[in-house]
């Protein structure tokens, strides 16, 4: 944690139950004004008014800024959509299916943590904390992405010269799980029955084995 960011109070059990609305509050304020105003725009004083409490329960509760958009970021990889696609994928032995699911369910994360990521793309550049943060969330994909990957070259399903690309997690499939990978779930604005559709059609195209 950079020096001087301020973590959230911890709380006894009584006092946290009481302040537990307030926290959703909180957090709700702050991924609203983030998502509107950015991150940088947005001041602590802002969050309190939208949430309707004192600036000093922002950093009592929330942990300030930093703190707030670090729980915005855990509320997005903590999804049960996420862990459930994965042992989802691992279960499935036709690989057409393994990819056209694994853009389904990229399509309905992106649906729902859009402004998050959003967030967290366009603030990382600037801030140290923040690019740490990304830098773990990657990790975390690479890691689940590579695993896909693995499952999809046992399946001996794949082009010839696809095997090492796939094995190493830098294919079509990384990318199109990648949080970076935003704007292609995006296409034409909102078009995501469109994107999903593409990012599942060139992941079948340039990844399995003759396949139309």
């Amino acid at each position: 944690m950079i020096a001087g960011r301020r973590q959230p109070v911890v709380l006894e059990d009584g006092a946290r139950n009481t302040l537990r609305p307030r926290a959703k509050a909180i957090v709700s304020a702050a991924r609203k004004l983030f998502a509107e105003k950015g991150y940088f725009a947005t001041r602590v004083e802002d969050i309190a008014a939208e949430a309707r409490v004192a600036p000093a329960t922002v950093y009592a509760v929330g942990g300030g800024k930093y703190g707030l958009l670090d729980q915005l970021v855990a509320m997005w990889q903590s999804s049960p959509a996420i862990a459930a696609t994965l042992d989802e994928l691992l279960r499935l032995d036709d690989p057409v299916l393994v990819l056209r699911v694994l853009s389904a369910r990229t399509r309905q994360i992106r649906e729902e943590y859009s402004d998050i990521i959003k967030t967290v793309l366009a603030t990382a550049p600037n801030d140290q904390a923040v690019a740490a943060t990304l830098d773990k969330v990657v990790g975390y994909y690479r890691g689940s992405i590579n695993r896909v990957s693995q499952h999809l070259a046992s399946l001996n399903a794949l082009r010839p010269g696809a095997d090492v690309q796939v094995r190493d997690g830098r294919s079509l499939v990384l990318f199109s799980a990648s949080p970076a990978c935003l704007p292609c779930m995006t296409i034409a604005a909102g078009h995501y029955d469109d994107a999903e559709k593409w990012l599942a059609d060139e992941a079948i195209r340039a990844l399995l084995f003759d396949v139309q």
